[in-house]
């Protein structure tokens, strides 16, 4: 039976060690990235919006190639501050917003704030106490895979070592890592699969009753460009989100005018 519970802790072990590095591609130290970077510090040095629409352009093809769902957030950030520059406020929220979920939070809030003022929108508070607890506290998702990794890895050396020593106090070592990594593994779980989806606002839209054009108003309140809504269904062949918005109400809005973070 000892031994059937130790062929269980070395399978988990591996599958934590497949998991937490299957999802961190080594985007961080991309030339292209670097390249992007001096074009957007030239740019902005010379004034020069054309170096910083080609700055873009790299990141955008970053973007395109890699997975930075699962990266540092410095992608995402590098690319809000491109479209802070060019003014092209919706999109820039967008992106700092992606690159809050991966980032520490003081990384990226000096800039939010500043994308929010552009827009006339006041920033959202902060999570509710379950929301903290279930993210542990707001720790990045690659932060909490390595986490998860790091715990793995001990518990996997303490198992090694219990082969070739076996004692009882080792044996218990091995188990402290895992215990640790559980509450990261469900942070982790909820963030992917049970997080609700949200989504910004990059054209201002009123709410639709149904995912239909021509549809009446939920209400006379405009969604501004710039909103936060969390998104229900996708309607109509795709073209309709049904919405929750920050003002409790529900409806439709039409799917190009929000884009999901």
């Amino acid at each position: 039976m000892g031994q059937c519970n130790l062929i269980w802790l070395y399978f988990l072990t591996f599958l934590s060690l497949f998991f937490s590095s299957h999802f961190l591609p080594p985007l961080h130290g991309s030339d292209a990235l670097e390249n992007a970077l001096t074009l957007y510090q030239s740019g902005v040095k010379e004034n020069n919006p054309k170096k910083i629409n080609d700055s873009l352009f790299l990141l955008h093809s970053l973007e395109a190639s890699f997975n930075p769902e699962f990266g540092s957030g410095k992608l995402y950030y590098d690319m809000a501050n491109s479209l802070f520059q060019l003014h092209d406020w919706p999109f820039a929220l967008l992106y700092y917003l992606k690159a809050e979920k991966l980032l520490p939070k003081d990384a990226v809030q000096d800039n939010l704030s500043k994308t929010y003022q552009a827009v006339e929108l006041e920033q959202p508070k902060a999570k509710g106490r379950l929301s903290r607890f279930l993210h542990l506290f707001s720790l990045p998702l690659p932060r909490i895979l390595q986490g998860i990794g790091i715990a793995a890895f001990l518990s996997f050396l303490a198992l090694l070592l219990f082969i070739f020593w076996p004692r009882k106090k080792l044996l218990i070592f091995s188990l402290l890592p895992l215990l640790f990594a559980l509450p990261l593994l469900v942070s982790a779980f909820y963030i992917k699969y049970i997080s609700p989806l949200q989504a910004i606002l990059v054209q201002g839209s009123f709410l639709y009753t149904h995912a239909k054009t021509g549809a009446p108003q939920v209400s006379d309140h405009f969604l501004p460009l710039g909103s936060r809504v969390q998104v229900l269904t996708v309607k109509g062949e795709g073209r309709f989100l049904q919405v929750f918005t920050e003002n409790k109400e529900v409806g439709f809005i039409p799917a190009q005018a929000a884009r999901i973070y």
